[in-house]
């Protein structure tokens, strides 16, 4: 499985990469700090889990880029500490106290999402 974290705090980044590892060792994990890393990142690889802190500077944009950018939908999930913010389509994880919970079940999801015959993503 491949995961793309995009935070421009860098110990958020750690938290979450521990995170998905603690649930899938074998994961493939990128981090990048910035919505045009986003967009660059997508444009080389498929990701079967995108985390995206929508609070980062141009961090909404970049949760729109991820339908466009892939050609088979990934999940995709806000990370932020104010949930009320994240865009329409998007899982959401709260920083904080349960988030290791919730990124093992997007991690499981996105594996089966992974495992199931090509779906084209929707733009």
């Amino acid at each position: 499985m491949r995961v793309l974290i995009a935070d421009d705090n860098p110990e958020d980044r750690l938290i979450e990469a521990l995170a998905v590892r603690q649930v899938v060792p074998n994961a493939l994990v990128d981090e990048v700090d910035s919505h045009a890393a986003v967009v660059d990142a997508l444009g080389r690889q498929h990701y079967d889990l995108v985390l995206i802190d929508v609070v980062m500077p141009g961090g909404m944009r970049a949760s729109e880029s991820v339908r466009y950018a892939q050609r088979r939908s990934p999940v995709v999930a806000a990370v932020t500490g104010h949930p009320d913010l994240a865009p329409g389509g998007c899982e959401v994880v709260a920083k904080g106290e349960g988030a290791n919970a919730r990124l093992a079940d997007l991690a499981i999801r996105a594996i089966k999402a992974a495992a199931q015959p090509e779906q084209l993503a929707v733009g």
